[in-house]
């Protein structure tokens, strides 16, 4: 553990040893109470469980989540303490209060932190923003401060001293539409010796601002050369609704389908088919020739399109050997097996053909075993015309919905009531050709509409996709151009671009890129954040511990010397990335329950296939709520009885464009501060032994021992960790604390402000 580090964590994470005695003299006695029947710790430790008396009721629940007052109490141990919930909203530097919500006009300058308005139009020039910063960053009388400077600079408690570079930069300012009326905005200034280039600005927007992680979507970027202005503006903020939700597509060609390559049959596939009450038979996928149409919805659906793609889909097929009939076959109901190796994929269950029936479904098997040695669709569909065969030939009825559905249940009324309530689900249950076949949630990106007037650059972010996925992509656009210096694509102040990320309609986040001109700024490294004074306070084992390791060291307890406490760590300003100059105030989003206090997380609810999530505002008003905290979270839930309760999917709204968007930033431990506690108690204790939050002694998770590490003091070890483990934790620390201590002492530097805990964590 180095003392550059800003915070103390422990940094033992190898294995534990097994060791009988896992308390210490600091630990409470409810650290081994049990749940009575479980034989696990007792999750909140007082009061003592009992046993239920026969004849009495008994609350099993009572004590599964903690007190609100406890759960925010970091400062001392909690048993069966919930995961902590990090503040991300940054309510403290949030636009002003304002009834119903008030959007971001204000950006924070990284060096002052003072506010200073901008406009949210990137057409209109944000001058007084602009001119503190040129002011603010621009070289002073004084020498830069750099790596091997003769002058003294008093460092931190850390030993971090930010080194200075006065380097000439390009300066872009990006806006992103905003809630109520505001804008998210950043200004970055890129060196102009890094030569940056196209991939260097996505991917600071990547990491800075949408904080892509695990989840990774494409993006582009698009320049307007002799296109119209207003073009240019629907680029940026018109907002575009998700098709796969509200477009209206009864069927689908070759063409589409190939752009799309998400899951869909390939023409010339050969599948087995049949229709109700008929037998499985060999047939090629085919478009039908009067249409063109590879795969349509069941014209029976009506305009509501209330029915799932298993019931609904049918595929056009061609059968062989059978004077060149075909059918609309529905995929599901068992009528449709994609897969076709032989006759061997045929149950007994499925029936066998009869008579001279049979000798011409043998030749069409054989036909079959013929095609499918062929080495692509394309060449099947050759050797399909060669041996005269078409589309055209007479339609066979595969048979209706309520047929099937009465073959399988025997009571028509009843198949009647089942179709009718499929209008009655909610909207992730229905399914669209936008999106992909097998995965109802995934919304696959169309080929890309270019506007005449408007150059566009090769997609990005596709290194992170699998070939297969890199071979689709490249399909979707043609680039005109592949030039990716910024210094040559933006040679004149005020020319602009425009940023796409997640090309998908209803999901894209759009941004403009506005050259702000060259600017000779000066540069700093970032140091370390300041831990929280109270980390500096010594364990109550300190005395004990010194005893120990007198007694056990050759050297005993030895504190760093001076030459340890001088040593400085130089944090040299960003040299792969720009540097970050302002970044917007985070808008105030209201509290659902409370109205009052800015909102930290939003619960998406049942609607998470929307109309659009590209719009800020309508992606707000869409939530089934956003709570500052998960009080006023359980207080909504009692209040308005929702249809489905408040707990998943949870995410916090950090002041990003991305902020509400689908999955983004989601938080997995929000909805157990929300959850019933019948619910609570699964997630914690488990179904089956050894699963769960505290599974207790077995399990296979990295809660050992039936307790979690949220459940320890801020800067303490968990008083249930293994002797050498809690050892090892406070050695470490006592060493920072000396570091950290001694350069104190010895430079006169001011110990670091205490944290209040509750700006740091919320419940």
């Amino acid at each position: 553990m180095t003392d550059s580090e800003s915070i103390y964590v422990d940094s033992d994470h190898g294995e534990e040893e097994e060791e009988s005695d896992t308390s210490s003299e600091s630990d409470a006695e409810v650290a081994h109470l049990t749940f009575p029947n479980r034989n696990m710790r007792w999750p909140v430790g007082s009061p003592k469980p009992k046993n239920p008396v026969r004849g009495t009721t008994w609350n099993k629940y009572k004590g599964i989540r903690v007190a609100s007052e406890d759960q925010r109490d970091v400062t001392r141990y909690v048993p069966g303490r919930l995961p902590k919930l990090v503040r991300k909203g940054e309510a403290e530097i949030a636009a002003e209060h304002r009834e119903g919500g008030a959007g971001s006009t204000k950006a924070i300058c990284v060096i002052c932190k003072k506010k200073f308005p901008f406009s949210p139009n990137p057409e209109v020039d944000s001058k007084e923003l602009m001119d503190h910063v040129v002011e603010c960053w621009g070289p002073t009388e004084e020498h830069a401060y750099n790596l091997y400077d003769y002058r003294f600079k008093m460092p931190t408690v850390l030993g971090n001293v930010a080194c200075e570079e006065d380097e000439d930069c390009l300066v872009f300012s990006i806006h992103s539409p905003g809630p109520y009326g505001g804008a998210y905005m950043m200004l970055l200034a890129f060196p102009i010796y890094q030569k940056p280039t196209l991939d260097k600005l996505d991917t600071i927007l990547r990491r800075e601002w949408f904080h892509e992680n695990k989840c990774s979507h494409l993006s582009m970027f698009v320049k307007r050369s002799t296109g119209s202005v207003e073009e240019e503006r629907k680029m940026y903020n018109g907002f575009k609704e998700n098709l796969a939700m509200t477009g209206k597509k009864k069927a689908v060609d070759r063409k589409f389908l190939d752009g799309s390559n998400k899951g869909y049959q390939r023409e010339g596939r050969l599948v087995w088919a049949r229709e109700v009450g008929g037998v499985f038979w060999p047939a090629v996928v085919m478009a039908e020739e009067e249409t063109g149409n590879m795969a349509r919805r069941d014209p029976d659906e009506g305009e509501e399109e209330t029915w799932r793609k298993d019931y609904s889909l049918q595929w056009h097929v061609v059968f062989l050997e059978r004077e060149g009939k075909r059918m609309w076959a529905r995929e599901w109901f068992e009528c449709y097996k994609m897969d076709f190796t032989g006759k061997e994929d045929i149950k007994r269950d499925d029936g066998y053909p009869e008579g001279e029936e049979e000798k011409q479904w043998e030749k069409a098997v054989e036909l079959g075993i013929k095609l499918i040695k062929l080495d692509s669709e394309d060449e099947v569909l050759a050797e399909i015309v060669k041996l005269g065969m078409n589309s055209r030939g007479e339609e066979i009825v595969a048979g209706s919905v309520l047929e099937l559905m009465t073959r399988r249940t025997g009571d028509e009324e009843e198949s009647r009531k089942v179709i009718e309530g499929w209008k009655n689900d909610i909207g992730q249950n229905k399914w669209s050709f936008y999106k992909e076949l097998y995965r109802p949630f995934e919304h696959f990106q169309l080929p890309v509409e270019k506007v005449d007037g408007f150059s566009y650059w090769p997609l990005m972010g596709m290194e992170k996709g699998t070939e297969e996925d890199r071979k689709a992509w490249e399909q979707l656009l043609t680039p005109d151009r592949t030039d990716k210096s910024l210094e040559g694509i933006f040679a004149e102040t005020g020319e602009s671009a425009i940023y796409q990320y997640h090309l998908v309609d209803g999901f894209r986040s759009r941004c403009k890129v506005v050259f702000q001109g060259k600017k000779y700024l000066r540069l700093r490294g970032k140091t370390r954040r300041l831990p929280c004074g109270a980390q500096l306070d010594r364990d109550p084992e300190y005395e004990r511990d010194v005893e120990r390791i007198n007694s056990t060291t050759p050297d005993g307890y030895q504190k760093p010397s001076k030459e340890e406490l001088m040593m400085i760590y130089h944090s040299m300003p960003p040299c792969d990335k720009p540097s970050i100059l302002a970044q917007n105030e985070p808008p105030f989003i209201p509290c659902t329950n409370c109205k009052d206090v800015h909102a930290e997380f939003c619960e998406t609810g049942k609607n998470r296939d929307w109309g659009s999530f590209e719009n800020p505002d309508t992606r707000l008003e869409s939530h089934s709520g956003v709570f500052c905290s998960t009080l006023c979270g359980r207080a909504w839930i009692n209040s308005t009885k929702p249809f489905k309760p408040l707990y998943d999917p949870m995410m916090d709204l950090e002041n990003s464009p991305r902020a509400g968007m689908c999955q983004f930033s989601n938080n997995i431990f929000i909805p157990l501060h929300l959850m019933p506690l019948h619910l609570l108690e699964l997630e914690l204790f488990g179904r089956m032994p050894g699963f769960g939050l505290y599974a207790g002694r077995g399990s296979r998770h990295e809660t050992m021992g039936g307790y979690h590490d949220d459940e320890k003091p801020e800067g303490r070890h968990h008083p249930l960790w293994p002797k050498e483990k809690r050892r090892k934790y406070r050695d470490n620390k006592r060493g920072w604390q000396d570091r950290i201590l001694g350069r104190m002492d010895i430079l006169g530097l001011e110990a670091p402000p205490r944290m209040d805990m509750f700006k740091k964590y919320y419940d």
